[in-house]
């Protein structure tokens, strides 16, 4: 199939090379009137022999054109090889442990645009927002595909079981995508080696864009300080996304003194640590964009949700 892409392109870009050459396929570019002379039916009077020609094309714009062409070439080229790659990225993951026919499709779907976004073939460029949108669908679908097999798509049961493993300080009425991560990964985290954090993050970083949310606007002065006055070196900032590095929110540190000391911090006076651990986070996500961590991650809960599932069906 590929071939006769190529093919059908190439055909159509040599008959335009053709075009803006002057060359056609009958051989018009020039024609000749003839005049009889006074002196005989069979005379030709070389004389009265009038040309014209079809101008040559000026060289440069020859050349422009070419360029443009084989650019062309070079970017359907590109798409082709993409393409080819997609197709193997896509069988990194395989959503074939999913019964329903429905929830699969979609999430095989949703799996090819991920992979397009990391890859760039969506829009020319590498689309890190959409990717982590196409994240967030996949998982959870996952999650909620798990735990309707797991309580026969019981509500009831499944918030009762919610409330059972992340020991809210209030109870839940209803499900939450949150609250389900959450759930899943202090219930399996350590038998898988899962982790919420960056998924997590990804979460926050569809809502602050969905919603248009400044949640993630932190001064990086300002996280610094608050590192440095909770005995946190600044190197650590980045270890914060993935290795469930946090700022015990029990410890002993008032954040409130860092933004009390320095009237430039004076913004942040509803940030408590909850929350700055929170944004650092997407912070940390919106400024290395780490589309391989957060597919490794990926890969980590469809195995893990795999597993489980083997002991529902």
């Amino acid at each position: 199939m590929a071939k006769e892409i190529k093919k059908s392109i190439f055909a159509r870009i040599w008959q335009k090379l053709l075009n803006t050459l002057g060359v056609s396929k009958k051989n018009d570019s020039s024609k000749t009137k003839l005049a009889s002379s006074d002196g005989g039916q069979d005379g030709v009077d070389k004389s009265s022999v009038t040309t014209e020609e079809t101008p040559a094309p000026r060289l440069s714009n020859v050349e422009q054109t070419t360029s443009e062409i084989l650019e062309r070439v070079r970017t359907i080229e590109e798409y082709l090889a993409l393409g080819s790659e997609i197709s193997k990225k896509v069988k990194l993951i395989d959503y074939s442990f999913v019964k329903n026919k429905e929830v699969r499709s979609v999430l095989e779907s949703d799996l090819i645009e991920m992979w397009r976004c990391q890859l760039g073939v969506r829009g020319h460029k590498k689309e890190f927002n959409q990717f982590c949108l196409y994240i967030q669908m996949q998982i959870e679908k996952l999650l909620r595909y798990y735990y309707d097999q797991r309580f026969g798509g019981d509500e009831s049961l499944i918030i009762d079981h919610l409330n059972k493993i992340n020991k809210p300080t209030y109870h839940y009425s209803s499900i939450n995508y949150q609250w389900v991560l959450y759930a899943f990964g202090n219930e399996f985290s350590k038998t898988y080696g899962i982790s919420t954090d960056i998924l997590d993050a990804v979460r926050m970083l569809r809502n602050s864009v969905i919603h248009n949310s400044g949640m993630s606007e932190l001064s990086r002065d300002f996280v610094t300080a608050v590192l440095d006055k909770a005995k946190l070196s600044s190197v650590a900032l980045h270890e914060f996304l993935g290795h469930n590095v946090s700022i015990n929110p029990k410890a002993k540190f008032n954040i409130s003194s860092v933004i009390d000391g320095n009237s430039k911090f004076s913004g942040y006076k509803s940030v408590d640590i909850s929350k700055f651990n929170r944004c650092v986070k997407l912070k940390i996500l919106k400024e290395d964009r780490p589309f391989d961590k957060i597919i490794d991650e990926l890969i980590k809960w469809c195995n893990a949700i795999q597993s489980e599932l083997k002991n529902v069906y």
